[in-house]
């Protein structure tokens, strides 16, 4: 690649018109570019710069280790903390109640980029006089031998200004300089640009106000400063005269082509010049249509075709009324695209089909006597032919919507149209389907052979009406059987080989309602099985007992209730839990009455000095009692001392 500096092309003069550099823009690699080591999407940095101890200002991506510091703040020069998390983006730090907003940080750090890399990347150098433009001095990386920043300079008239930094570099003529500003909240107002001029000194400025420091790597950073960043020139040396100099060579352009205006515009194209590697399907779109009849028409601005009127016309109905129809359904009315006074209409067609030789001169043709009318455009060509299509063929292409101020297409040729494309398409889907390879040719076979209501699909589609309506419904059922995965299962299969089609949904809807019932019958023993263990576990040997148990409702067990669904298992765990504290108490109450049953059979043995006679008490109904037995009813301390007190008595 070609050294930069090398060129011929000078930093304050523009280049020849094809000088400049190839390839551009040439980046020269930041040194910041080997320490870019962490992605940019890991947080965003407050402080994404520091000057080092080194006195170099670098982005925390490109810091080493600590001991580059004691680091400082280029907006408030305060010392910062490096801070190098394990899990989160390094990034420098304020100490505590620090006031710095770091305003003019990024500024400071770009003047120290460029004094320390001494390369810029210089944006184009445009010129224009009359609509005209050109590129004076292409994009090019230059390299500079010296740069100096925060230079004040000072005009003829005493009057002084300090650009951000000025670049010196050493030709064979002398030395050449440029100055930098670099916008980042304040671009250069009008009175240091007043001086800037006076001085006549090369200037370019640097947008950095889009740049977010914070979310991005040095070496991103460095790129956009250096050589990507929007920038301009200010002002350029050699821009007047070159100014001068091209508008110069344009009027005389100008002037020549003025005389040549009128015989170019009114000498008749020559018809017919197709490039012999052009193919078109027009013609086979109008006569599928049924429009021949509306080639060939004679509208005003014909003269801005290289071809025949048969030719463009059918370019501009298969483009801009047939396609359409093929794509959009009919619902709403169409638009024909670009019909505005703005327009855009002659976009339908090839360049070759164009004159390229007039469109240059729309704007010098009132200085060669032709009026607006008369040097018309391809669009308003195209204009006039649908317009006329409007008024001589009413009902067959398009009409103008006068609230609309657009050409809109014919609803009935948008209709049929439509129904020619889209009905063999969606049949055709519908047999790739079911026969993925031997569909082709069916649907011939099929639209020549099947009726409905005595009618072919062919004839039907013709038709229109509520006929292909009614079809169209009953392909539409077709449609959902099979291609949407519903249990949708169509019988009139409208002469279509769908069987093997609605016989797969039936086998699916038998196998997934088999997949169902067995899904049920696990879940429900599975809640049979839950019921069982849990009864075992609380009741024991009372368990089988209690779940053969009738429901009271629904005359089931207890055990085949509970399987019936989950809200039956939770209202068996809820009576089973009352069950089990019933048992508990049962079995505690139980305890009680056998000890101190064993307390009265030991008191009345020890009163009647005799098991027997003490046996016979116990087990013989006792009036005081209620004719209940004293072992029997011997079930609280209450009742033991009422019979200790009946044996006591009784002696």
């Amino acid at each position: 690649m070609t050294n930069p500096s090398s060129s011929s092309s000078q930093t304050e003069g523009p280049s020849s018109p094809g000088g400049g550099e190839e390839g551009w823009p040439i980046r020269r690699p930041c040194a910041a570019a080997n320490y870019s080591k962490q992605a940019p999407d890991l947080g965003y940095l407050k402080v994404p710069f520091a000057l080092c101890n080194d006195g170099i200002a670098r982005h925390v991506t490109a810091i080493e280790h600590r001991d580059q510091g004691p680091f400082h703040c280029l907006d408030c020069e305060e010392i910062l903390t490096l801070r190098m998390p394990r899990n989160a983006r390094n990034h420098f730090a304020h100490r505590a109640k620090s006031q710095c907003k770091g305003e003019t940080a990024l500024h400071k750090y770009a003047k120290a980029l460029f004094e320390r890399e001494k390369a810029l990347t210089l944006p184009p150098l445009i010129i224009e006089h009359k609509g005209h433009r050109r590129t004076a001095s292409k994009p090019r990386l230059e390299i500079f031998d010296e740069v100096i920043v925060e230079q004040r300079l000072k005009n003829d008239d005493e009057r002084q200004f300090q650009p951000d930094a000025i670049g010196l570099r050493k030709t064979a003529s002398g030395a050449q300089t440029l100055a930098v500003e670099f916008h980042v909240f304040n671009a250069v107002d009008d009175a240091k640009l007043d001086k800037i001029r006076q001085r006549d000194l090369s200037t370019i400025e640097v947008d950095l106000f889009y740049l977010d420091p914070g979310m991005m790597t040095a070496s991103e950073l460095d790129r956009e400063i250096l050589h990507e960043a929007p920038r301009l020139w200010l002002h350029h040396r050699g821009e007047r005269q070159a100014t001068e100099n091209y508008a110069a060579k344009v009027e005389e352009d100008l002037k020549a082509k003025a005389e040549r205006l009128r015989g170019c515009i009114m000498r008749p194209a020559r018809k017919g010049a197709v490039p012999a590697d052009w193919t078109t399907d027009a013609f086979e779109d109008v006569e599928y249509a049924g429009l021949t009849q509306l080639l060939g028409l004679e509208v005003d601005g014909d003269h801005w075709f290289t071809v025949t009127s048969h030719l463009w016309q059918a370019e501009v109905l298969s483009s801009l009324v047939i396609r359409p129809c093929t794509t959009y359904h009919p619902g709403q009315p169409h638009k024909v695209s670009g019909t505005t006074s703005q327009g855009g209409l002659n976009g339908c067609l090839p360049d070759f089909m164009i004159r390229g030789d007039l469109g240059s001169y729309n704007h010098l043709t009132r200085s060669a006597g032709i009026s607006r009318e008369e040097y018309g455009s391809p669009h308003g060509a195209i204009f006039n032919y649908l317009a006329k299509l409007s008024v001589e063929a009413p009902g067959k292409a398009v009409y103008w919507d006068r609230a609309n101020q657009s050409f809109f297409i014919e609803k009935d040729l948008h209709e049929l149209i439509y129904r020619r494309i889209e009905f063999p398409r969606r049949i055709e889907s519908i047999l790739r389907k079911s026969h993925p390879n031997a569909w082709e040719g069916k649907y011939d076979d099929w639209s020549a052979s099947y009726r409905f209501k005595g009618l072919t699909p062919v004839e039907i589609i013709e038709t229109g009406g509520p006929i292909y309506n009614e079809f169209a419904a009953r392909i539409l059922s077709l449609e959902r059987m099979s291609f949407y995965g519903s249990d949708h299962i169509e019988d009139d299969l409208c002469g279509l080989p769908l069987e093997g089609v609605r016989q797969q949904i039936i086998d699916r809807i038998a196998e997934e309602k088999a997949a169902a019932q067995e899904k049920l019958r696990l879940e429900a023993q599975r809640r049979r099985t839950s019921l069982e263990q849990l009864a075992r576990d609380d009741l024991r040997d009372e368990a089988d007992a209690w779940l053969q148990a009738e429901h009271s409702n629904s005359g089931q067990t207890r055990l085949e209730y509970a399987e019936l669904s989950p809200g039956s298992l939770y209202e068996m765990k809820e009576l089973l839990a009352n069950a089990r504290e019933a048992r508990i108490l049962r079995k505690r109450s139980q305890a009680l009455k056998e000890k101190l049953q064993e307390q009265l059979i030991s008191v009345a043995e020890a009163t009647f000095q005799s098991k027997d006679l003490a046996r016979l008490f116990l087990n013989t109904g006792h009036t005081s009692l209620g004719g209940r037995k004293p072992i029997d009813y011997c079930e609280s301390e209450n009742a033991l001392a009422h019979i200790k007190g009946l044996m006591t008595r009784k002696r």
